[in-house]
């Protein structure tokens, strides 16, 4: 596994030459760069030092590419502040060092360049400069080496063994999440066309496989990969030059990720915890700015989640909610810095704590505070909890490392919101028997409105957990209340057991729905869901004429394999006229079923109505 390490520091302060001393390789390679004696895009080299690959990310230290140096200072093992003991500390140099005290860089060393072109007094001077400066931040108790690039050279000894004592030092974590490489540079190889670069994060990426690259989901294919300067077939986490076919440097720059298809969702929203910079300018509620992480950059708007004051100054901590213009990959755990849109300024940074946040309103503000408190309190259910009955999709659950969650169809929820759920469901039927108490229940479809909030299969599980659990019951499919029964009045009683004698005297002809139309249509619906009444088309059959029917379709696929039409009539006596209804009716509740003029045996035919 190779070791990251970026350059930090002001304009002119020796970085690139330092990192030339230490590899031989000049990083500064543009003719701009080389006219203009300054690094303007992001340079990457890497020596070895007892079979590990130290890995250089060369970083441009003028004011107007601080873009540029955050894309470079992602991902970081370690960093080498560089200060110059000609101009000492610069205005960059702080810059810079807060901004990697922001993105959690947890590791690095101090050198003072050009020792050569100032004497010992100058030099403890700027040494004790810089160790007020760092006091307080990662670096404070860094070594701080003397070095000079020039001639001979030294220093480079110190820095090679204090960066082996890193290496050692580091603990070896894998990110569990899915592959996503933030590019920072693209370019066209000639014989292989578009390659980008980056630091890789997460899962592996092999040769051959399809990835996406977003914002813009544009398919593409990794042809070859190149990890530290080594061709290889799969990756690991670190730097990383992926050759891809199906897409063009047009298509491409650096901000865009590339991540492995559905397994990254974009989002808009975000919440983080906040720190603002001493000194800088105050950030309000409401205000535009920059976002910049890994080596993308967002506009957006900002709005303090905490507290009693919609103002972050000074230093500052909370929690901030930033609305980007248009989507980003982010996951949580990102370190990202938060900029003033213009004029451009550093105004503070922090930790992702939710990519996929809901809207925030003044109301509900102080509610998301104590959720956010107890997701940085490390509670697994509070991302979850958080979302109340919008829940969380699967992705989301998986990515967030929530907990405890309950699925419903396609989306997570809380213990909590399932109970309320089951609540409102149990409160409807109860409504429903009450309003129709003919009726042995209520259908999922009925109390549906009641729940718009759940997909058609969360419903499902919802309703087949209540019953599950004994909190409901189904009767041919319709839930009720445990113990509930439909209790038909004396009257309802006699003009039911009326009908069913006029239909006993009818056999399977029945009687015409129209001759019935002086019957309730709530008793007329609790006969036929409770099949004491059978319609069969428009006429209406006592289901023991049904069931006999039965019987002798039984006994007669006990000998034939095939039923006709007129083989059908000829067993039920009945014209075409209610013959071709009846088969049809047999043909949907699965006693027959039709292969093409006729009939065989159905699933069901053994089953009674």
């Amino acid at each position: 596994m190779a070791f990251i390490i970026g350059t930090a520091g002001h304009i002119d302060h020796g970085k690139t030459s330092l990192v030339r001393s230490l590899t031989g390789i000049d990083l500064d390679s543009t003719p701009e760069e080389k006219e203009r004696g300054i690094t303007i895009a992001l340079g990457f080299t890497s020596m070895e030092i007892e079979n590990v690959e130290y890995s250089f990310i060369d970083v441009p230290g003028h004011e107007r590419l601080i873009r540029t140096m955050i894309a470079g200072a992602t991902g970081l093992d370690a960093v080498m502040l560089c200060v110059s003991a000609v101009d000492s500390v610069m205005p960059q140099t702080i810059e810079h060092l807060n901004i990697l005290n922001l993105l959690d860089i947890e590791a690095g060393l101090i050198t003072i360049t050009m020792c050569d072109l100032a004497d010992e007094e100058d030099i403890e001077l700027i040494t004790e400069e810089i160790e007020e400066l760092v006091a307080g931040t990662f670096l404070e108790g860094a070594p701080i080496i003397h070095t000079s690039a020039q001639g001979t050279g030294f220093g480079q000894d110190a820095i090679r063994s204090h960066l082996q004592h890193l290496y050692t030092s580091k603990e070896n974590t894998s990110d569990p999440r899915p592959f996503r490489l933030p590019v920072d540079r693209v370019f066209t190889q000639k014989g292989f066309g578009t390659v980008v670069t980056g630091t890789s994060h997460g899962s592996n990426v092999q040769n051959g496989q399809t990835v996406h690259v977003v914002p813009g989901n544009i398919e593409a294919k990794v042809r070859s990969i190149q990890q530290h300067g080594t061709v290889v077939e799969e990756s690991s986490e670190g730097r990383l030059a992926l050759n891809l076919s199906g897409i063009s440097v047009e298509d491409l720059s650096r901000g865009a990720v590339v991540v492995l298809p559905n397994t990254l969702p974009t989002s808009q929203i975000i919440d983080i915890e906040y720190k603002h910079l001493e000194g800088a300018t105050a950030l309000d509620t409401g205000n535009r700015i920059r976002l910049l992480f890994g080596s993308s950059e967002g506009l957006g708007k900002v709005y303090r989640v905490d507290g009693d004051h919609s103002t972050f100054e000074e230093t500052d901590q909370g929690f901030l909610q930033i609305r980007l213009d248009s989507p980003h990959v982010l996951c949580k755990g990102d370190r990202c810095i938060v900029r003033r849109e213009s004029p451009l300024e550093t105004l503070g940074g922090g930790t992702v704590l939710d990519p996929y946040a809901p809207k925030i309103r003044q109301r509900n503000r102080a509610a998301q505070e104590t959720w956010l408190s107890k997701v940085i309190e490390g509670d697994k259910i509070a991302l979850l909890a958080r979302m109340m009955r919008q829940g969380r999709t699967s992705e989301e659950y998986s990515l967030l490392d929530c907990a405890g969650g309950i699925r419903l169809g396609s989306t997570w929820y809380s213990t909590e919101i399932v109970g309320e759920f089951k609540q409102i469901l149990i409160e409807q039927i109860e409504t429903w028997q009450t309003a129709h108490p003919l009726k042995v229940g209520a259908s999922r479809m009925e109390v549906a409105p009641h729940f718009p909030f759940l997909d058609k299969e969360g419903l499902q599980t919802l309703c087949k957990q209540c019953i599950d659990e004994r909190l409901l019951s189904s009767t041919n499919g319709r839930m009720h209340t445990p113990g509930f029964k439909v209790e038909l009045s004396p009257t309802e009683q006699t003009d039911l057991n009326n009908r069913l004698q006029r239909l006993k005297a009818t056999g399977l002809e029945g009687i015409a729905m129209k001759e019935f139309k002086d019957m309730s249509k709530p008793l007329l619906q609790y006969a036929l869901e409770t099949a004491h009444i059978l319609r069969v088309s428009n006429q209406l059959v006592h289901p023991s004429f049904i069931n006999h029917l039965l019987i002798q379709l039984r006994r007669y696929f006990e000998h034939h394999t095939t039923l006709s039409t007129a083989e059908f009539k000829e067993m039920t006596q009945l014209s075409r006229k209610f013959s071709i209804p009846l088969l049809e009716w047999l043909d949907e509740n699965h006693k027959t079923r039709r292969s093409g003029d006729l009939r065989v045996s159905g699933g069901m035919l053994s089953e009674d109505v």
